[in-house]
């Protein structure tokens, strides 16, 4: 090959490696920007979802009719807690949703299991979730700082500071309240459901889901996405920094080995459970995926059918939920069973029962 040629070749490499660059950057930015950068599920939004039609929410549990607002600060936004109150409470059961969800929408079944249980509840709404402040969430960094910001303000409140605290989080929330465990005092116990050990892993996990390998070579620019972002706060918290941490916790770490969202060997806590040295940790891995988690297998048979009949008599004669007609409507509802499709995993929320139990001892 003449001189001339190898020039050329070198020439088109070269703009070539600049336009994937260029587009890279571009690419995280705009990813970073799609998922952060809006508000979470709120009360209105949710109404509007297939999900409100197929499952149980707070409405729907008698035990969850009264309760009691109390807000705070966490960085520039105020977030709202909501306080179920049960007399002679074994503890108090903070309970954290994950991203794109809320306190009242599904995770309600999880918080009425607790305060049947004997369990004060504290259930939270994260930035820009349900009926907290906030237009963005900023990172998957942020739901550790909402949590110890909860937890320091629980601490020194003159009613809660009398409770033995205990923290429960799925997913994003999951991930909040081990890495909060870098900043607060030692709760009893944690139980972790679906949780990423830290948030540039999971975020390359995810783009590794949808990209394969380019993803794992991009990781720099979602790295420095992140990071201009996060302002003064740590993008890469790490659960299992705050896991160690709190050496006297109990911390019970559940994930489902089929979880396509946060995977189970590349991005789950469990999967750094080598680098674990907290001796009260206790690990349960489940035949679940990453929404399933807290569903019995008959809730997840009944809910997949319930989303196919969805498909047929909604969505393709119709496109869109909301231009399905109110009769249309309320004939599907007679066909589906949201109580059947709300059953939660008894096996696996007699555990964290138990679990909880134990540590309070």
């Amino acid at each position: 090959m003449d001189e001339e040629k190898k020039r050329n070749i070198a020439t088109w490499i070269g703009r070539a490696a600049k336009i994937i660059d260029a587009t890279s950057k571009v690419g995280a930015e705009v990813a970073t920007t799609f998922l952060f950068d809006r508000r979470q599920l709120d009360p209105e939004k949710y109404k509007k979802t297939l999900n409100y039609l197929l499952y149980l929410n707070r409405d729907d549990f008698p035990l969850m009719k009264d309760r009691k607002d109390y807000s705070f600060m966490s960085g520039k936004n105020r977030l709202v807690g909501h306080y179920y109150h049960v007399e002679n409470a074994k503890a108090l059961v903070i309970y954290v949703h994950g991203i794109g969800s809320y306190s009242d929408d599904l995770n309600a079944a999880a918080e009425n299991f607790f305060i049947e249980r004997g369990y004060s509840v504290f259930a939270l709404d994260l930035t820009a979730s349900g009926y907290s402040e906030g237009e963005s969430i900023d990172g998957l960094h942020q739901s550790a700082y909402d949590v110890a910001a909860c937890v320091k303000t629980l601490s020194k409140h003159p009613y809660f500071s009398k409770y033995r605290l205990c923290l429960v989080g799925h997913s994003w929330g999951a991930f909040g309240v081990t890495a909060a465990l870098n900043f607060v005092d030692e709760p009893v116990a944690i139980v972790e459901l679906s949780g990423f050990y830290q948030p540039d892993v999971v975020m390359v996990s995810l783009a590794h889901g949808k990209a394969g390998y380019f993803a794992d070579l991009n990781k720099n620019y979602l790295d420095t996405a992140n990071e201009n972002r996060s302002g003064n706060v740590n993008p890469y918290l790490s659960a299992v920094e705050g896991i160690n941490k709190a050496s006297k916790t109990h911390i019970l770490l559940v994930h489902g080995t089929h979880d396509h969202v946060i995977d189970y060997k590349r991005a789950s806590i469990i999967s750094q459970k080598r680098y674990i040295k907290n001796r009260h940790v206790e690990i349960l891995s489940r035949d679940r995926d990453h929404g399933d988690i807290f569903f019995s297998l008959n809730a997840i048979e009944a809910v997949k059918q319930a989303r196919q009949l969805a498909e047929t008599i909604l969505l393709t004669p119709y496109k869109k939920l909301a231009k399905v007609p109110s009769d249309v409507l309320e004939d599907y509802k007679l066909k589906i069973s949201r109580a059947a499709n709300t059953e939660l995993d008894q096996e696996l929320f007699n555990h964290i029962d138990n679990f909880l139990t134990k540590a309070l001892r």
